[in-house]
């Protein structure tokens, strides 16, 4: 087994060669949470603190872009993942319940370059008095929408 499992690592070893990567910074963004590409030039970007940029990734311009939600930043807590898809914007938030309460929710909105008008389309119950575990990603798959946390 011992011998195999050597074996295995030279004939591979060869095949996984690590590339030269070159990183290059595009613009400043204050606690950036999620991205997602509009189109091969722009990518919408959150930040915790509430704003919504769309960053032209060739010129460099940064737009904010408006928006209705009602979020709260606190600890860990704000806005959170951004997916476009088909012309819409899905975002997860921590939502403002009132009394320093918060859930994570789900929101969506027709894209728009100025401004975005969110619905929820989810929200997590019942909602909590702490700023932590607000964590979550989404993915779009076979015209579903996931969510993690």
């Amino acid at each position: 087994m011992k011998i195999l499992f050597i074996l295995l690592i030279l004939i591979f070893s060869n095949i996984a060669k690590a590339e030269n990567y070159n990183f290059k910074k595009i613009v400043d963004l204050k606690d950036p949470w999620g991205s997602t590409f509009v189109n091969e030039n722009n990518l919408l970007i959150t930040e915790k603190g509430g704003f919504i940029k769309l960053v032209n990734i060739n010129n460099k311009n940064i737009d904010l872009i408006n928006h209705n939600l009602n979020f709260l930043e606190h600890g860990q807590g704000g806005l959170l993942d951004i997916l476009f898809k088909d012309n819409f914007v899905y975002i997860s938030y921590s939502e403002n319940r009132g009394n320093w309460k918060t859930s994570t929710s789900i929101a969506k909105a027709k894209f728009d370059y100025k401004n975005l008008i969110f619905q929820n389309i989810f929200q997590a119950n019942p909602p909590i008095d702490s700023g932590y575990h607000f964590g979550s990603r989404l993915a779009i798959k076979d015209n579903y929408l996931f969510a993690s946390a």
